[in-house]
C-alpha cells in the first residue's frame, strides 16, 4: 500500500497517489485467536517449574550439548478436535495444547509476555497457587469465520499499520473457542490419567470475569475475551482470486493483478486460513511459486495482466 498498490480511496485518504487500484490488499485478513486456561494444580511434584527445576549447570548443558531443561519446548502435546458447530465430525476445528509448567513467577511473567495482560491480573490471578505444581492448557480456532483488516495509519513508513483482527466479530467463534476450553478442562478433571495426580482447575475466578457463574459457558466466554492473543498466524490479505473477484490481489500464478513481474508467495493469498498451523503450507506456496516461475520463463508465451 505504501507504494500505491491497494484500496484506491484509502491510499488517498493518508495522502498517497494510488498506482493501481486493488481493493483487497490489506483485506480478508484471518488469524487463529488463541486462549490460555488453568491453571490445573496437581498433588504431586511431576510438572516443569522453572524456578525450582532449573540450575545453571542447564545453561551450560544446552549450550555445550543442546540437551536438558532448555532443549524441551514446553507444549507437551497438541491434538485437533471438531467443536459442537462441526455436525459432520469430520473436520477439526480446534487445536489444543498442554502446557506441563507449574506456577512459579517464571510462569507468570511468561503468559504475561504471551497474553499481553495487564501489569498485575496475573500476580492477582496466580497468588493463592504460586510455587504449585500443575499444567496450563490453551485452544485455538482452526477454522475462524471472523476476517478483519490492515490498513495505513498515514503515508509515513515508519508508522506502525492500523491491524484489526476483528476477533469473535462472528459469534460462531466465541461459541468454538469456548467448546475448546470446555474440552481441556473436562480433559484435566475427568479423566483417568489427571486423576491420579489429582488435577483440578484452580478454582478462583478470573479477573474481570468475577460476576459470571463459575465453569458456566458465560464463564468460558468472559476468559476467552479477556485472554485471547494472535497465535501469530495472519493470513488472507491478499489472496488468490479470479480476475472477476474484486477483492482478488493474485492469479493463480501467484501473479499480482495489473502489476508486471510482481509475486506474492507468502501466507497473504491465502483465501481461507489452514484449520492448523501456517509454516509448512507457506513453505510449500513459496515451493510452488519457485515451479511457477521456472515454468513461466520456460514457457515464455504466458500472458499477464499490466499496467
Amino acid at each position: 500500500m505504501l507504494s500505491g498498490i491497494g484500496p484506491a480511496a484509502h491510499l488517498q485518504s493518508v495522502g498517497i497517489i494510488p498506482k493501481v487500484d486493488l481493493p483487497g490488499v490489506g483485506q480478508n485478513l484471518q488469524d487463529h485467536p488463541f486462549a490460555i486456561v488453568g491453571p490445573f494444580l496437581f498433588e504431586k511434584p511431576i510438572s516443569f517449574m522453572p524456578n525450582r527445576d532449573t540450575k545453571m549447570e542447564d545453561a551450560v548443558e544446552y549450550v555445550s550439548k543442546g540437551t536438558g531443561f532448555f532443549s524441551v519446548n514446553p507444549v507437551g502435546a497438541s491434538g485437533f478436535i471438531s467443536s459442537s458447530l462441526e455436525s459432520s465430525g469430520q473436520w477439526a476445528d480446534i487445536q489444543v495444547f498442554q502446557y506441563n509448567i507449574g506456577v512459579d513467577r517464571a510462569t507468570t511473567y511468561l503468559i504475561n509476555q504471551l497474553c499481553g495482560l495487564n501489569d498485575g491480573v496475573l500476580e492477582t490471578f496466580f497468588e493463592p497457587h504460586m510455587n504449585t505444581d500443575g499444567n496450563f492448557g490453551a485452544a485455538t480456532i482452526g477454522r475462524p469465520k471472523s476476517v478483519g483488516s490492515i490498513t495505513l495509519a498515514s503515508n509515513n513508513p515508519e508508522d506502525k499499520p492500523v491491524i484489526d483482527p476483528k476477533y469473535y466479530s462472528h459469534p460462531d467463534d466465541i461459541t468454538v473457542h469456548v467448546d475448546g476450553i470446555k474440552f481441556l478442562v473436562n480433559l484435566y478433571e475427568n479423566t483417568k490419567t489427571f486423576a491420579k495426580y489429582g488435577a483440578k482447575l484452580a478454582s478462583n475466578k478470573f479477573p474481570g470475569c468475577e460476576d459470571e457463574i463459575f465453569k458456566s459457558d458465560s464463564y468460558w466466554e468472559c476468559l476467552v475475551r479477556q485472554v485471547s492473543t494472535t497465535l501469530y498466524h495472519p493470513s488472507g490479505t491478499c489472496k488468490m482470486g479470479q480476475s472477476y473477484d474484486p477483492m482478488a490481489v493474485v492469479d493463480t500464478h501467484l501473479r499480482v493483478f495489473k502489476v508486471k513481474g510482481l509475486r506474492i508467495a507468502d501466507a497473504s493469498i491465502m483465501p481461507t486460513i489452514t484449520n492448523a498451523n501456517l509454516n509448512t503450507p507457506t513453505m510449500v506456496i513459496g515451493e510452488k511459486a519457485a515451479d511457477l516461475i521456472l515454468d513461466d520463463h520456460i514457457n515464455s508465451d504466458y500472458t499477464h495482466h499490466e499496467l
